[in-house]
């Protein structure tokens, strides 16, 4: 009697768990190349990881197509209003302004519900560094409207692994809504 509730206890868990996972680990989106990673799913965000590459797939959220277009909208003004040239809040002999160089501004491409992102990102793996010494990674970013819902596929290679980062830049690009 008591290894059959304890059975219970142990089963009933984790066939609830089951039953409650989403219908796909990847939030709706065909990645290339999937079966090579190791994925590790959470709530709303799978890591998929092989070697130096890291893969993350992510669920914003359900909602319209204009709403999509607006989030995405912001979200690219975001990233371009951290490179934008500000007035330093000390002005004095070094300089007036506080700039950040071409050559760490990402490129943005934003064509309705679709945003593409590629770039420099620090070692917690946000946009905004604007010095060699505080980058870590290569970013390639790409925010999808799938089916009535905002997912993103994001991809992180260390910077100087530049194999790495041409596959990463494949598999972020060859990434579909089925």
């Amino acid at each position: 009697m008591k290894k059959t509730l304890f059975l219970i206890f142990l089963i009933l868990p984790l066939l609830h768990a089951c039953s409650t996972q989403r219908t796909t680990t990847l939030y709706g989106l065909s990645v290339p190349g999937l079966e090579q990673f190791q994925v590790v799913t959470g709530v709303d965000t799978s890591v998929l990881s092989l070697n130096n590459i890291t893969i993350e797939i992510g669920y914003i959220g359900a909602m319209t197509r204009e709403e999509a277009e607006l989030q995405l909208q912001k979200k690219s003004e975001l990233i371009h209003g951290l490179y934008t040239n500000m007035p330093n809040p000390y002005p004095g002999l070094i300089s007036d302004e506080i700039v950040c160089g071409e050559e760490f501004k990402p490129e943005l491409v934003l064509n309705g519900t679709e945003l593409y992102i590629e770039g420099y990102v620090t070692p917690r793996r946000t946009f905004g560094a604007c010095s060699f010494d505080l980058i870590a990674y290569r970013a390639f970013v790409r925010y999808l409207y799938c089916n009535g819902n905002l997912v993103y596929i994001k991809g992180f290679v260390p910077l100087n692994d530049t194999h790495s980062s041409e596959i990463a830049k494949q598999i972020v690009g060859a990434t579909s809504c089925p």
